[in-house]
């Protein structure tokens, strides 16, 4: 599994776009990234039936463009964050109990 840390290096090095889109035209997939009215690339395309697992899955890169990976992992820092500072209170009640 990639790490946190590995995984925002890659999402904050990748075009961030939220238009990481795919495209059907007849038996292919197309998915491209855009930045304003250029492509920045095509990942390719896939002759293939395109059934509802092939869309479901063109659908799911679709939605891991950097800035939702991005968001993503922001809110996971953030709740490491908020459990550390829990934990750090509990440890510091349960010092208390102790001493009494």
């Amino acid at each position: 599994m990639i790490g946190v840390k590995e995984l925002r290096r890659l999402a904050e090095a990748a075009t961030n776009s939220d238009e990481w889109k795919f495209y059907e035209s007849g038996s292919q997939i197309t998915f491209r990234v855009r930045s304003g009215m250029q492509a920045i690339f095509k990942l390719g395309r896939m002759h293939h039936e395109l059934n509802a697992e092939v869309r479901a899955n063109a659908a799911y890169v679709e939605s891991c463009n950097p800035s939702a990976i991005l968001s993503l992992l922001d809110h996971i820092e953030q709740q490491e964050a908020e459990i550390a500072r829990l934990r750090k209170d509990v440890a510091e009640i349960g010092k208390a109990k102790e001493d009494k």
